[in-house]
């Protein structure tokens, strides 16, 4: 009977131990959690980044350009909002690392590497709270709590926003003799970026960095790429492109050149005419004209040629002969000699009524002889025949034939012999 009884006894003993044990426990934990609660910020009193980024666009009615990748996911501090717009900004991209560039009304918000003391800080990315290891350990010990290590701190407001400008550049671009160029095309090459120049052949362009590189271009000159540099001042000299510019054209009163010619002129050099063989300069100039056509009926050379010449066909009632001019001066166009032919240019619209009137209705026909040049005497020979027969020519009788035969039909016609 007393064996029971003891027993009980020791069990309800045990039992009381164990739960006081387990209250006292229960106790030094709360007072722990207690304890780091309190260490702990206000939740309430943060929002995060990304939030307190669309309040302030909300607030100051501005745009916010930005990848979300490069946003960290942090808390701010609510009072961060108050303040002008530029200062808001600082306070809520300083801390984590971040620039930002304005664009009109429009922020572009971007990562950037600051260097503090010759040490380099991490961008937010490198240094997010998520990407860092646990910094808090629940402890009755509060003074054994890790804290984040000095290198990998986030900077501070006193690290301002890196804003990037772009770099002005301002210059000159004129021809070999100084002058300047009015209208030089200058195009950042790879982009849609550009400007011209004035009248004086001054400009002025915004480039992105000194790598940039300029393309400079004008109608009659050869295009030219420059490198920026670390030059904010340029001289560009343009050469002129001599394949372009060099031909000349004879138009009425004296010669034009070619790039500014507005009307209607085709032009036949002598390398043309020598090389074909012909025996008058009619023949020589058919078919090598465009909008000239010529017939030539006889074939007979020099001045007994009769060949027919029309400027863009029949024009008049009357005569459809063009105007002939050799060195200034009206003259028959048969009777010149095909080698002291320079380059013969053929007016063909109405632009050539203003200089030589009415007589050149049907068209103006413009000779230039050559000229004597300079140095050594040079001796050219160029010999041409040939020989012309008449196709299918009919055998003739001799006379007394004729003349028998000649009797005959009169006697069949009942006429007298």
């Amino acid at each position: 009977m007393y064996k029971p009884l003891l027993l009980s006894f020791l069990v309800c003993g045990i039992t009381g131990f164990v739960q006081k044990a387990n209250a006292q426990v229960f106790a030094a934990n709360y007072t722990t959690i207690s304890q780091q609660n309190k260490n702990q910020p206000d939740r309430k009193a943060s929002i995060p980044l990304k939030e307190a980024l669309r309040d302030a666009e909300t607030r100051f009615g501005i745009h916010l350009v930005y990848k979300t990748d490069e946003i960290p996911n942090r808390l701010i501090a609510a009072d961060a909002l108050s303040g002008k717009l530029e200062q808001v900004l600082e306070n809520l991209l300083n801390p984590a690392g971040l620039t930002y560039k304005k664009v009109r009304n429009t922020y572009i918000i971007k990562t950037q590497k600051v260097k503090t003391s010759g040490k380099e800080i991490l961008t937010p990315s490198e240094t997010s709270p998520e990407a860092l290891p646990s910094t808090r350990t629940i402890s009755n010990d509060l003074s054994s709590l890790r804290t984040v290590p000095s290198q990998l701190q986030f900077p501070t407001s006193a690290a301002r926003a890196v804003v990037l400008e772009d770099i002005k550049i301002a210059g000159k671009v004129g021809e070999e003799n100084g002058q300047g160029l009015p209208g030089v095309s200058i195009l950042l090459k790879g982009t849609n970026r550009g400007t011209t120049t004035d009248a004086n052949g001054a400009f002025q362009l915004a480039v992105p960095d000194e790598k940039a590189v300029l393309v400079f271009s004008y109608v009659g000159y050869l295009p030219q790429e420059v490198v920026v540099g670390g030059r904010t001042a340029l001289t560009i000299t343009l050469v002129a492109d001599t394949k372009a510019l060099g031909e000349v054209v004879v138009v009425g009163y004296g010669v034009q050149k070619k790039t500014s010619l507005t009307s209607a002129v085709a032009e036949v050099k002598s390398e043309q005419l020598t090389r074909r063989p012909v025996s008058n300069a009619n023949q020589a100039l058919q078919g090598i004209a465009p909008g000239v056509t010529i017939l030539d009926r006889g074939g007979s050379p020099g001045p007994n040629s009769r060949a027919t010449v029309r400027v863009r066909g029949i024009t008049t009632l009357s005569s459809n002969d063009p105007l002939f001019i050799v060195d200034g001066v009206e003259q028959p166009f048969n009777t010149i000699n095909l080698d002291d032919i320079e380059s013969i240019s053929v007016l063909k619209d109405a632009s050539s009524t203003a200089i030589y009137g009415s007589r050149a209705a049907n068209g103006v026909v413009l000779v230039t002889t050559k000229r004597a040049k300079s140095g050594k005497a040079v001796v050219d020979y160029s010999g041409f025949y040939a020989v012309q027969n008449a196709i299918n020519k009919p055998e003739m009788m001799d006379l007394e034939p004729y003349m028998r035969l000649q009797n005959v039909a009169y006697i069949n016609s009942g006429a007298a012999a």
